[in-house]
């Protein structure tokens, strides 16, 4: 456990479970009375990634990869579909088509669905790792969306941020996808990435114009969603020393593919650039933050992730009721020797190794996967 009275100075490591078929899972679950955004049975397959993405928080702090048996999961499956009422069930990780029991999973799985009308459904698909064998098995146990994650619009971007796809993987997955059957495909996009321009931005509208036309010429009536986050510089990653892009730039990346979705009939949804602010500043805030977020309790701040109820106003008088500046967590690039708040705890990846990404991210050179090698720590 971590008492900052008794760490002064020093730090403490996570603690990692390596057996997770050992380890606690959920029996049973609260079923809520109304419609909720994951409205279904969700079993975890595995735990952390190695693929590099250097943006991803979790794809660091949850290392080494660790897996979870397909009977079990099969096993938590069945429970948590009895006792729930669901006609679902979501295999959920970093990267579930990484999970190498997903086709054993299938297997056992695959009858019980079939014979009670159920569904079974993966996150965020890789666009590299979607195989032809996994979607024609999908396919068999119920046919809904499926969502890919690009999350930047040019290669050239891509690159600097270690999601090593290709635009032909990109195209040859559209055309697999819609051949298949599907049309409805969501796609996730950041904006506010390091060394983004604005031809990148304006990428992110050509790739769902790229999926939605090719929907369209095997037959199809595609309904392509994008959805786009304001990027927002997390700890314990090889972005850590960068500068979060403003709201203002935010908003006005956003008002251009507001303005492009609308003309091209692409449904799009981004994040309050406010919002995206605020997250900012308590993602890499230190312990003032404690106070400021206190004061805008108590003037009432609630339920602040839905935008209806956030008012950044509020928050801004708390910063200046608790002499905090707030732009100080967020609008500067950090020095490579500055001592950050979140080291009180060592996640098991070193400082170096994040500072070396950040350098090859910078230079636009990937780094392979390595969930056999030693960085796999």
């Amino acid at each position: 456990f971590y008492v900052p009275a008794f760490h002064e100075g020093g730090s403490v490591r996570r603690r990692v479970l390596m057996d997770l078929d050992g380890g606690f899972a959920p029996s049973g679950m609260i079923v809520p009375s109304s419609e909720i955004i994951h409205d279904r049975v969700g079993v975890e397959v595995f735990r952390g990634c190695t693929r590099g993405c250097r943006f991803c928080q979790a794809g660091v702090v949850s290392r080494p990869v660790r897996e979870r048996s397909p009977e079990r999961v099969a096993g938590i499956a069945r429970d948590l579909l009895v006792m729930s009422g669901y006609d679902e069930v979501g295999l959920v990780s970093l990267a579930s088509c990484d999970y190498s029991g997903i086709e054993r999973v299938v297997d056992l799985l695959g009858p019980d669905l079939s014979a009670k009308n159920f569904r079974l459904s993966l996150p965020s698909l890789r666009m590299d790792a979607f195989s032809v064998e996994l979607a024609d098995r999908l396919e068999e146990l119920g046919r809904g969306g499926l969502t890919f994650a690009p999350e930047a619009g040019t290669q050239r971007l891509r690159d600097v941020i270690n999601k090593g796809i290709s635009q032909k993987e990109m195209e040859d997955t559209f055309r697999e996808v819609f051949s298949r059957g599907w049309e409805r495909v969501k796609l996730y996009f950041m904006m506010g990435l390091p060394t983004e321009t604005m031809d990148d931005i304006e990428a992110i509208m050509e790739i769902s114009l790229l999926a939605r036309d090719i929907g369209r010429r095997l037959g199809k009536r595609p309904k392509i969603g994008v959805s786009v986050a304001g990027f927002v510089p997390k700890p314990h990653t090889p972005f850590q020393w960068e500068a979060q892009a403003t709201v203002e730039d935010l908003a006005m990346k956003g008002g251009t593919l507001k303005r492009m979705a609308k003309k091209a009939g692409i449904g799009l949804n981004y994040h309050e650039p406010a919002q995206t602010f605020l997250e900012g500043v308590l993602a890499r805030g230190d312990r003032r933050i404690a106070a400021v977020i206190e004061r805008a309790w108590r003037d009432g701040a609630r339920f602040d992730g839905w935008t209806e109820c956030f008012d950044m106003g509020r928050w801004m008088n708390a910063f200046d009721s608790e002499g905090v500046d707030p732009k100080e967590y967020t609008c500067r690039t950090r020095g490579a020797e500055e001592a950050f708040p979140w080291e009180v705890v060592d996640v098991g990846v070193s400082r170096s190794f994040l500072w070396s990404e950040r350098e090859r991210a910078l230079s636009g050179d990937l780094t392979p996967d390595c969930r056999g090698g030693s960085c796999n720590l």
